[in-house]
């Protein structure tokens, strides 16, 4: 509970509690609990203040200071955090949901099991901030900085991730089912049991990215760089995947059935054991591919390149080509004579 003492000084106004904060730097007043819902405390003086489990319901803390403040299970539904400095605040376990953390300062805080559906991160800085198995469905990211931030399991369905900077971000387990990544960079992203099904991820940057497991299903790739991403035992039932340079990439073990390939440049991509079973690789680049193990039943790859006879050409002599449309090409990549 709230220590009295540290109400009624509260209850004096912002001035007077600042105030005495800027000539006590070295006290943790202890506000756990307290009831301050609907309050006007912008600009307050709340740093490393024990605000465990307090309500804060609609509170206005715009340009507050709350560093290393302790949020912990706190509830702050639909307040107004607009530039406030959390710095390595604790807020594990707090509702956020629908609140205004616009161009606020997270650097470091700790947003473990956090709820923040719906909130407004634009601009919002969550370098280094933990936020695995936080709720963030919904939540508008756009131009929010989440460099080395942990997402671990965290749920980000539905969010659009516009000019969103993700270095070294850690999304392993991530839900992102029905997410915008449009054009977004996620090479050095770790995204592997990622959830991504009818993701929006054309055009994205994922050159060497870890996806290994990842759940893809219906996902839209078209013109992504996977080029030396790591895709194995990946699932990507009916994704799109036209044009996507996949040069280089690990897809052992994955499942691509029924997915569409068209253009794309899979050479040099190792496919061992991967079922692409019903996909369409009509017009791919599949020069020095592996194939060993791999299901091409029924897929489609007329007018493939497949180097026939050269340094790089492709063996698909141990691959499962039951009714596998070949066009001109027999399962060896030679040129079937014609009967003309």
């Amino acid at each position: 509970m709230a220590d009295r003492r540290y109400l009624t000084l509260f209850k004096k106004g912002i001035e007077t509690w600042n105030a005495w904060r800027a000539r006590h730097p070295w006290l943790t007043p202890d506000l756990s609990q307290a009831n301050l819902q609907n309050a006007k405390l912008s600009g307050i003086d709340f740093s490393e203040t024990d605000l465990f489990h307090a309500l804060l319901v609609k509170a206005v803390l715009q340009g507050a200071n709350l560093y290393r403040a302790n949020l912990s299970g706190a509830d702050l539904a639909g307040a107004t955090l607009s530039r406030a400095r959390l710095g390595f605040a604790s807020l594990s376990g707090a509702n956020l949901s629908s609140a205004d953390l616009s161009g606020a300062d997270l650097s470091g805080a700790i947003l473990a099991w956090a709820n923040l559906s719906q909130a407004n991160l634009s601009g919002t800085n969550l370098r280094n901030c933990n936020l695995s198995g936080a709720n963030l469905h919904g939540a508008r990211l756009n131009g929010a900085d989440l460099s080395r931030a942990s997402l671990k399991g965290a749920d980000l369905s539905g969010v659009v991730l516009e000019q969103t900077i993700l270095r070294g971000t850690n999304l392993y387990q991530a839900i992102l089912f029905q997410a915008t990544c449009r054009g977004i960079d996620l090479r050095d992203v770790t995204l592997d049991h990622a959830d991504l099904r009818r993701a929006m991820l054309r055009g994205a940057l994922l050159e060497q990215a870890s996806l290994r497991g990842a759940i893809l299903h219906q996902a839209d790739l078209r013109e992504a760089r996977l080029r030396k991403a790591d895709l194995r035992w990946s699932q990507g039932v009916k994704a799109i995947l036209w044009d996507c340079d996949l040069r280089g990439a690990d897809l052992k073990g994955a499942k691509f059935n029924g997915a569409s390939f068209i253009g794309a440049d899979l050479s040099g991509a190792d496919l061992s054991l991967a079922c692409l079973n019903r996909a369409d690789l009509y017009l791919t680049n599949l020069c020095g591919a592996i194939f060993k193990g791999t299901d091409l039943s029924w897929a489609d790859i007329r007018g493939a390149k497949l180097d026939h006879g050269g340094p790089h050409a492709v063996d698909l002599s141990r691959a499962e080509l039951t009714g596998t449309l070949l066009g001109r090409m027999d399962a060896f990549g030679e040129e079937i004579p014609s009967n003309d």
